[in-house]
Parts: C-alpha cells; structure tokens; sequence
C-alpha cells in the first residue's frame, strides 16, 4: 500500500451475473486500501452496467470504505487502438458482439478475445489484472510488479501486474498473434511462460539487477495465486467431509494473496454443495458450507456474496 495507486482490473461480460462470480469484486473490495487503488468493472453494455451496479451495490453498500469502483465500458475499437490487435480483429465488430468467423478466428475465438483485450487494457492503462473468479484474501497492490503460474513449468494469465506500456506487455500481444490458435484455449496462459522462457525476458527482467528492464518483473510461485493444484481442487476444497483440509488452510493462510476457485469446473458443483447444505443443515446451511475450504474462504472475505449464493441455492 506504499507505492503508487493500483488499477485493479476486472472483466464481467456474462449474460446473467450469478452471485458466485462476484466473490471476486467483494473480496477484493475488502482487501485492497481506501484511497489507494481504484477497481474498474469492465462490461460491454449498458445494461451489464445497471444490473453490475445493482449487485454490486448490494455486496459493498459501505463504498466510502474502501477503493472507488469505476464502471467502464469494454469498446474494443478505443482499447486495441495502436496495438497489434487492432489490424488482426475488426473492433466495431467485436464490441456489436458478432459472431467471429471460425475458419479465421477458430472455435475459441471469443476466449482468445478476451486474453487478448486484458492484455490491451494493460498495455493501455497499467495496473493489476484479475480474472472474477478469485477469492482474494490479501492486499494485492503489495505484489511486484509480476505474473501468476499454475506451476513450476506452466504460466498462467489470469492474474497479472504490469506498469502502462511495459515493454513486456506489447511483446506478449506480439507473441500472442504470431502464434495465434483460436482453436488452443489455453493459448493466453502459455504466452506468458513461453515469452518468459523462450523470448528472453526471465534473463531480461527476472531480477531487480537486469538493467535492460525497468521496473522489473517477477514470475510469482504458484501458491500465490493456486495455493490448491487443480488436479485436487474439486476434492481439497469442495468436499465439506474431506479430512486432510490441513495442508490447503495453511498454503492459503501463509502465502496466497488470492484463490483461483477455476470457475470453469467448479461452479455448478460448488453450487449444489451448498444446495445439499441447505437440505442436510436448514438451521445452519452456510455453516456446514464453511465446512469445505472454499466456503470458508468465501464466509471470511466474501460474506454478502455468500448470503446471495444461498438465496439463489434456495431458488
């Protein structure tokens, strides 16, 4: 919280906003500095905005105690403008939200996207990038500047801090479209560990001594931001019964600044453990929730994102 204010960065395009997927905005809320830093929501129309701001207004009612939130709207042609993205997509398309030819943008044109525009909102504006699917449980902003990794031999792009305009930032959006495959989902991740590895920039930048890069930039360890390996995610964290919760509680409370719940699996699931709560518990559902670590993670730092995701479990 001593340096310069943090922009913390967040994308919320869905077509209806569940109550699980804004853990993120109130974690990070509680966690980062008044006065410090601001926290964008990024939509794509007018009508994300007014229904973000009526949920979110119910997470943080408090807002003067914390970090201002600023809702900005996702215009592709403003954020790719003098990047290389720009001649590769057609901006005013993208923010109509037409369908991507998939003979030249592949199967997962959408999601290559949004890997490519997290890196445009950086390159244009700086600051701390985050996918909404976290639970944070420390004051981000005291990171270095940085990226996360799912492990020792494998990047990850869905937590990031980099400075406006780092050279760093414009090379991964040149790696990103030399090796372009809209049919990899898992072509943004890859770009930050191969740029670091193969492209020089761990020599480059890794160490505050490098004098060809300014600021320098680290590659955070894992338990940063994956404090649970996502092979054991679904059994560590989901499973209220689960006995050996020890080791995940203590990575989380030594090291992680943040939890990526990896929403893309565990949601549903996450759900109805807590619809099977409500049933097994109706006095105390949440507490048998809070039972498993990611509910206990999300009653600590997110509790009036759990008080909704229990009255949508209610139905």
């Amino acid at each position: 919280g001593g340096g310069p204010p943090v922009i913390f960065h967040q994308i919320l395009c869905y077509d209806s906003f569940k109550p699980i997927f804004l853990c993120g905005v109130e974690s990070l809320f509680r966690q980062t500095p008044r006065n410090h830093s601001e926290i964008w929501l990024w939509v794509r129309s007018q009508e994300q905005e007014t229904t973000l701001k009526n949920l979110v207004s119910r997470l943080v009612p408090d807002a003067e105690e914390g970090p201002a939130i600023v809702y900005k709207r996702l215009e592709f042609d403003t954020i790719f403008q003098k990047t290389p993205f720009h001649s590769f997509y057609d901006p005013k398309a993208l923010t109509r939200g037409l369908p991507l030819d998939p003979d030249r943008y592949g199967k997962h044109g959408w999601q290559a996207v949004y890997d490519a525009v997290r890196l445009a909102i950086l390159h244009k504006y700086g600051g701390f990038y985050m996918d909404a699917d976290h639970i944070v449980t420390r004051d981000a902003s005291r990171l270095p500047y940085g990226f996360a990794t799912y492990s020792r031999s494998a990047g990850a792009n869905n937590a990031f801090y980099l400075p406006k305009g780092h050279e760093m930032t414009y090379d991964l959006m040149t790696w990103f479209l030399g090796n372009y495959s809209g049919s990899d989902w898992s072509q943004g991740p890859k770009a930050f560990k191969r740029l670091w590895e193969q492209g020089g920039w761990q020599g480059r930048c890794g160490s505050p001594s490098a004098s060809s890069c300014s600021p320098h930039v680290q590659e955070w360890p894992p338990w940063i931001i994956h404090p649970v390996k996502y092979k054991v995610y679904m059994k560590t964290m989901l499973d209220p019964l689960y006995d050996d919760k020890a080791h995940a509680e203590s990575r989380i409370a030594d090291y992680a600044f943040m939890v990526h719940t990896y929403s893309h699996v565990s949601d549903e699931p996450e759900m109805e453990m807590l619809k099977k709560c409500t049933v097994s518990h109706p006095k105390d559902p949440i507490g048998e929730y809070a039972r498993s670590v990611v509910g206990q993670q999300r009653v600590r730092h997110c509790p009036r994102t759990v008080d909704e995701m229990l009255c949508d479990a209610l139905g």
